[in-house]
């Protein structure tokens, strides 16, 4: 392990003692943001496109979101999950959780994607 990596590691684990937020857990733990924060207002045209797609097919709206470990990406992406699961089938695939990140290839990721789906397809 690299020396930066061993000295941020139980720092970085200070922050995140119960581990990653589940979507489950969203309601219990955001905050939320005020409307005009940028990240708020990327989502929401994010999920804009998502619905106006089933209207008028094009080329989705496409977003990178970026932030420090614990900045609430997965937060606000899990409630825009919540937010188009009337409308769309939702499904919450984590690839760090759910593979061994130091061998996995592209070919693990789409099989575990493929595998998530249809979990989350017997489960609904």
């Amino acid at each position: 392990m690299a020396v930066a990596e061993e000295f941020w590691r139980p720092i970085v684990n200070d922050f995140n003692p119960v581990g990653p937020v589940r979507p489950e857990d969203v309601a219990r733990f955001f905050v939320d943001r005020q409307e005009g924060d940028p990240t708020r207002s990327v989502l929401r045209l994010l999920e804009r496109s998502f619905l106006d797609s089933i209207w008028q097919p094009r080329p989705p709206y496409k977003v990178l979101v970026t932030g420090h470990v614990g900045s609430g990406k997965s937060s606000e992406l899990m409630r825009l999950g919540q937010a188009l699961a009337h409308d769309f089938f939702v499904v919450w695939f984590d690839a760090e959780a759910t593979l061994v990140t130091e061998t996995a290839n592209h070919f693990d990721v789409l099989l575990a994607m493929g595998l998530t789906v249809h979990s989350a397809a017997g489960e609904s």
